[in-house]
């Protein structure tokens, strides 16, 4: 944090910020005595200082640090990997409320997401996800569905547009499949999900040049083997898929 205290200051227009609790990327950049006394004052630091960032776009901070920033013009949060604490979780929901719940934040990357998800963080609001090396139970989670007023909707992000997932293994892919069907075959005026984007996915099935590319008339479902096929129908029906 004393890093943060020293720099920070000197970006009032700052609208992108990594930050994590390690030494390794301001030491790639300090001469060794430099790197010697500010480490020692870091561990001196005895204040937890919080900073407000006006034009801050995009936070990506280790859950135990977001407690001292407050970003009304935040549009994405970006988190290593879910965490288990409680605390962390309510020091999430209290800076995004201390923010303003601002209407810009609809996207949330998780970095890791092999553990189980934490359901809390994911906000009725979010519209954007992006997952790496995402677990089962994710595909699970984001298929349930709810019903309430009679409307049928889903119980975890149920305004989910953008679904970006990166390397994901192999056998995950029938679950990915209900994932989007479960998305897609609602009612037309409730469904959300537009995009889907796979990146470094299901290397022994890799997703078909028809599906990225479908023709004219729509693809031809019979040419797309079993595990791809009804993710090649809602890819007919309007679904955009990419990689």
């Amino acid at each position: 944090m004393y890093a943060l205290t020293k720099w920070l200051p000197l970006a009032p227009n700052l609208q992108e910020l990594e930050v994590t609790m390690s030494f390794d990327r301001f030491d790639a950049y300090t001469a060794g005595p430099n790197d010697r006394i500010w480490k020692a004052a870091a561990r001196g630091t005895t204040e937890t200082p919080h900073f407000v960032l006006p034009t801050l776009r995009t936070l990506s901070a280790w859950a135990a640090l977001i407690r001292n920033f407050t970003c009304p013009a935040l549009e994405r949060y970006v988190m290593e990997k879910f965490t288990r604490h409680d605390k962390y979780l309510t020091d999430y929901l209290e800076f995004v409320k201390r923010s303003g719940a601002p209407p810009s934040f609809r996207t949330l990357e998780i970095r890791s997401s092999e553990n189980s998800p934490v359901l809390g963080y994911f906000l009725s609001t979010i519209t954007n996800l992006l997952i790496t090396s995402p677990d089962k139970s994710i595909f699970t989670v984001f298929s349930e569905r709810s019903q309430g007023d009679g409307v049928l909707g889903f119980v975890i992000l149920p305004a989910l547009e953008y679904l970006e997932i990166t390397n994901c293994r192999d056998d995950c892919l029938p679950h990915l499949s209900s994932l989007v069907t479960s998305r897609w075959d609602i009612c037309i005026a409730h469904r959300t999900l537009k995009s889907l984007k796979l990146i470094q996915c299901f290397a022994s099935s890799p997703v078909p040049e028809l599906l990225l590319s479908p023709p004219t008339g729509g693809i031809d479902l019979t040419q797309v083997g079993d595990n791809w096929r009804e993710i090649a129908r809602c890819v007919n029906e309007g679904l955009l898929l990419s990689i």
